[in-house]
C-alpha cells in the first residue's frame, strides 16, 4: 500500500504530465492541500522527490516551480532519446514474439478509441504504455529507466503541444505506432528506426518552440 507521500507524489507528477501545472509555473502548496485533502508535510516530501528527479526546482525566496527546460537541454534530451530508444527498439525486435505483437496491437487500438472519445489523459498514458512496452522487450532495465527519465522531463511540453494541435499530433502518433508494429512483424529494424528518428526530429522542433514561448512569457520565474 502506498504511503500518503507516495500518493501525493504521483498526483503532483500527473498534474505536471497533463499540463495542469505547466513549466515555469509555481506549485501552490495551499491549493494542493485542499485538492488532495492532506497536510503540508507529504506535499513538501513529495516535491523533494520531484526535485531529485529534475521535474521541479526550488527557487530561493520564491517557491517551488515546475522546471522549464532550456532549448539546448531539449536538444540534448532528444539527442539522447534518439540513441537510447532506437537501441531499445533494435533489441526489442530481436526478441519480440507473436504474443507481444498482439499486445502492441491491443494498446494501439485502445489509443484509437481514446482519440475517438477525445480522452487526452487516457491518450497520454496509453501512448506511454505503447512505447515503454516495446522498450521493455529489450530486457535492459537500466536502459528502460534512463528512457523513462528523459520522457518525464519533456512530458508537460508534449501535453501542451498535443492540446494545441490535437488531431495532427494524434494522427502522427498513431502512424508511428503502426510503423513500429509493422517493423516488429517484419523484423525490419531500419524501418522502425527511420520512423522514430523522423518523429523525434519533428517533436524536438515543436517542443523547443513551446519552451521558447514559455521562457518569453515567464522569464526566469519572475512573474510569480
Amino acid at each position: 500500500m502506498k504511503s500518503v507521500t507516495d500518493q501525493v507524489y504521483e498526483n503532483i507528477k500527473n498534474l505536471i504530465y497533463l499540463g495542469k501545472i505547466q513549466p515555469g509555473e509555481r506549485i501552490d502548496y495551499n491549493l494542493l492541500q485542499t485538492e488532495f485533502n492532506v497536510s503540508i508535510i507529504p506535499i513538501r516530501e513529495a516535491t523533494k522527490l520531484l526535485v531529485a528527479e529534475g521535474l521541479v526546482e526550488l527557487q530561493p525566496r520564491k517557491g517551488t516551480y515546475v522546471r522549464n527546460l532550456k532549448t539546448e537541454e531539449i536538444d540534448e534530451i532528444y539527442y539522447l532519446r534518439g540513441i537510447l530508444e532506437t537501441n531499445a527498439l533494435k533489441e526489442a525486435i530481436k526478441s519480440i514474439n507473436n504474443k507481444d505483437i498482439i499486445k502492441l496491437k491491443e494498446i494501439a487500438n485502445k489509443i484509437k478509441i481514446a482519440k475517438k472519445d477525445s480522452d487526452s489523459s487516457l491518450l497520454f498514458s496509453q501512448n506511454k504504455d505503447f512505447h515503454l512496452f516495446v522498450y521493455s522487450l529489450a530486457n535492459k532495465p537500466f536502459l528502460l529507466k534512463l528512457i523513462q527519465q528523459l520522457w518525464a522531463w519533456t512530458a508537460p511540453y508534449r501535453t501542451i503541444y498535443h492540446l494545441a494541435s490535437r488531431d495532427k499530433r494524434e494522427d502522427v502518433d498513431i502512424e508511428l505506432h503502426q510503423t513500429i508494429i509493422e517493423a516488429c512483424e517484419k523484423k525490419d529494424t531500419e524501418l522502425g528506426i527511420r520512423a522514430m528518428l523522423d518523429h523525434f526530429e519533428r517533436a524536438r522542433k515543436e517542443i523547443k518552440s513551446i519552451a521558447e514561448k514559455i521562457n518569453q512569457e515567464r522569464g526566469n520565474y519572475k512573474n510569480e
